[in-house]
């Protein structure tokens, strides 16, 4: 006796993921009992047919495990497959009549509809299943914990490049990411917004990000990554931590300085230079931009000490230049 019967699944789509299993049990003496478990865990956006116009297309790789307890009926079942319903979309899936694991992937019923952007969850399956001495029975529901692709992030690091800060970060995949959120904080309580960063939308191909703060604080600065969906969803993505020490060199060149001309690279906006005798008398005070040329026609021959304050971290920085 051969009969259909349908299991509903409810999957509720959280970031961890766990293993439900549903039994059917053999009724006709046959003693066998057949354990299916499913996990989706990807999704995987597909090549759209040249003939549906513009829509995305997308596929969801599931885990599956199907088990024979007992006396397993000769040949297997007869039928073993599958429909996720994700909003509008209907998914088809095939599982092993024979029994087995493995990965399987769950393709559009109907490909060529409109869509912009992958559904949401949740997401609800029926599993078809036809056999030897299943009984007609529609199972209690089976619930799932798994996400079909949430924006994964495998790395998340800052360091200190030069007189700023860059940041870097890597996803392994993504679902429905509009963009990233950049907030910085001095106290790693009180975080504001100094940025933001596109996101890749829907992918399954590692994706590499960078931003550069050109004005960290002094000190420990904090950076918190928040990842934004195309419907306004947020997640807190991490925080880190970048100790910004300002850099202490500092460059006048040439030296010595045979013209009335003497440069000086590597200096932060709100510095000021003193050039000062041998025996400790200011001969000069001027302020400084990031390169600047310093005229000193107005200065005589000999050996000077030439100082750079920095206002903003309160360093002292000292050469001594020969001006002939």
């Amino acid at each position: 006796m051969k009969i259909v019967s349908t299991l509903v699944l409810l999957m509720a789509l959280i970031s961890n993921y766990s293993l439900s299993q549903c039994t059917f049990t053999s009724s006709n003496g046959t003693g066998y009992e057949v354990t299916i478990s499913l996990t989706p865990y990807e999704i995987v956006q597909l090549t759209t047919p040249s003939d549906c116009g513009s829509t995305v297309n997308y596929g969801i790789n599931l885990f599956y495990s199907v088990n024979f307890r007992g006396k397993s009926p000769n040949g297997g079942l007869n039928t073993l497959n599958g429909i996720l319903y994700i909003g509008n979309d209907q998914l088809s899936f095939d599982l092993p009549e024979q029994g087995g694991s493995g990965v399987t992937m769950a393709v559009l019923v109907n490909p060529c509809d409109y869509r912009d952007q992958i559904p949401q969850p949740p997401v609800q399956a029926t599993i078809h299943i036809q056999g030897p001495g299943i009984s007609n029975q529609v199972n209690a529901p089976c619930e799932l914990a798994g996400s079909p692709l949430p924006v994964e992030l495998t790395a998340f690091e800052g360091v200190q490049n030069g007189n700023g800060i860059r940041l870097n970060w890597t996803t392994a995949s993504e679902r429905n990411n509009d963009y990233f959120i950049i907030q910085k904080s001095t106290n790693g309580t009180d975080f504001a917004t100094i940025d933001y960063v596109k996101g890749s939308g829907t992918t399954t191909v590692e994706q590499n990000y960078v931003f550069e703060d050109q004005e960290p604080a002094k000190g420990v600065n904090y950076y918190k990554l928040i990842q934004v969906d195309y419907d306004g969803t947020q997640e807190e993505k991490g925080v880190i931590s970048v100790d910004y020490t300002k850099s202490d060199n500092v460059y006048f060149y040439p030296n010595p300085v045979a013209g009335t001309t003497l440069f000086v690279d590597e200096v932060a906006d709100g510095s000021s230079l003193q050039i000062i005798s041998m025996q400790g008398t200011l001969i000069k005070q001027m302020d400084l931009t990031s390169i600047t040329e310093i005229q000193l026609n107005d200065v005589m021959s000999g050996t000077y000490f030439f100082r750079i304050l920095d206002k903003n971290f309160g360093t002292v920085t000292t050469e001594r230049i020969i001006i002939r």
